[in-house]
């Protein structure tokens, strides 16, 4: 079992780290210029301009193996006008045999009407029940930038472990690093277009692109696709008031489908 989860995760080696909600995952996991909070998981910039706390609980099924499931909360809080937004996000990936939990303290602020930047600080947790490699521990970081280009574009990027932190001192294994280019192009109130480029340490560059459309104020539909592997993707937001709810499967031709849940809910404003 141990054997195939590693061939599996292979096949998914950044998202152990920076594991998508449904939102993302069903436009094919663009979002890194969505300025959202359902994207501060992946690119904190993206919580500057929220206005009420917020907080979000999070499952995928990766090919349908619990081994391969993650595990996520987030949460957000805006620390008044002007003052920007504290965040928080952790992660779970994995079983008992091996999994990699992670956490991390943001902070977003904007700069100007256009503009956001966004640093989070992270500890991730590797442990296996081998007795022989154990658990380990590292630090690092990540953060980026939006810029609202006019009323239609927004551009972002995004950079993961930019210092290559050790994950092991006894394996010489390095956390991998990324870095993400996005953009989004929104016509109307009613569809928005995004599409990313992501390139991930040892990993061919990858593109993400997807839409996600508004049917009524309540209810909207998504789909994408990733290359590297190519995968296709959809799902669907559900809105009851301050409640929402994002369902997502994303589809490999090999490994299978991979449903996701996501629960997010938005405090009112004071």
């Amino acid at each position: 079992m141990i054997i195939l989860f590693l061939i599996l995760s292979g096949t998914t080696l950044q998202a152990q780290y920076n594991p998508m909600n449904a939102s993302l995952t069903g436009m094919g996991g663009a979002g890194i210029a969505l300025n959202d909070f359902s994207a501060g998981f992946n690119n904190q910039a993206a919580w500057s301009s929220l206005e009420s706390p917020a907080v979000s609980l999070g499952y995928n099924s990766r090919f349908m193996l619990k081994e391969l499931s993650d595990r996520f909360l987030s949460v957000a809080v805006p620390l008044g006008e002007s003052s920007g937004v504290f965040g928080l996000n952790m992660s779970q990936f994995g079983y008992s045999q091996y999994n990699i939990t992670k956490a991390g303290l943001g902070y977003a602020r904007l700069f100007g009407p256009n503009f956001s930047a966004g640093l989070q600080f992270d500890i991730i947790h590797a442990g296996t029940a081998d007795e022989m490699y154990g658990s380990t521990n590292a630090f690092t970081f990540e953060g980026g930038f939006q810029y609202k280009l006019n009323k239609y574009i927004s551009l972002g990027t995004s950079i993961f472990n930019p210092v290559q932190a050790k994950l092991s001192d006894f394996t010489g294994e390095q956390l991998p690093a990324s870095i993400s280019l996005g953009m989004t192009y929104s016509p109307d109130k009613l569809l928005l277009l995004a599409a990313d480029v992501v390139k991930e340490q040892y990993q061919p560059a990858s593109l993400r692109a997807g839409f996600r459309y508004q049917i009524v104020e309540s209810f909207c539909l998504r789909g994408g696709f990733s290359t590297s592997p190519f995968i296709f993707s959809g799902g669907a937001g559900i809105n009851f008031g301050n409640f929402t709810a994002d369902l997502s499967t994303s589809y490999h031709q090999i490994l299978g489908i991979s449903p996701g849940l996501t629960l997010i809910y938005k405090f009112k404003k004071n």
